[in-house]
């Protein structure tokens, strides 16, 4: 019996919560985002389309050294030197590199 008091509780609590106020064109230009990304050391941008197969094809082999750069990196590392920001972190940088090259070759 109390855990359905509880829930009808819970329910009414969230069924009569407000939404905040939103305006769609509050944060509109590339500058007002990057200004509130800032807090979170973000920075927004629009990336530049490879419209060349030779600068794709350039821009893929660059983007597989600098994969396989870092991999020799963490690979080289010894035991007792291993942390998150030389391992974890480097290998999601490399993800994310590799990530943002394939999914503009894909558009």
């Amino acid at each position: 019996m109390r855990n359905v008091i509880y829930i009808l509780t819970l329910s009414i609590m969230t069924a009569c919560q407000t939404t905040p106020e939103y305006t769609p064109n509050s944060l509109t230009t590339v500058q007002t985002l990057n200004q509130a990304a800032k807090p979170f050391n973000s920075m927004l941008a629009l990336p530049d389309f490879e419209t060349d197969p030779a600068v794709m094809e350039q821009n893929m082999e660059m983007t597989i050294a600098h994969a396989n750069a870092a991999l020799d990196k963490v690979a080289s590392l010894s035991v007792s030197d291993v942390n998150f920001q030389n391992t974890i972190r480097a290998l999601d940088d490399l993800s994310y590199e590799a990530d943002l090259t394939a999914s503009r070759i894909y558009l």
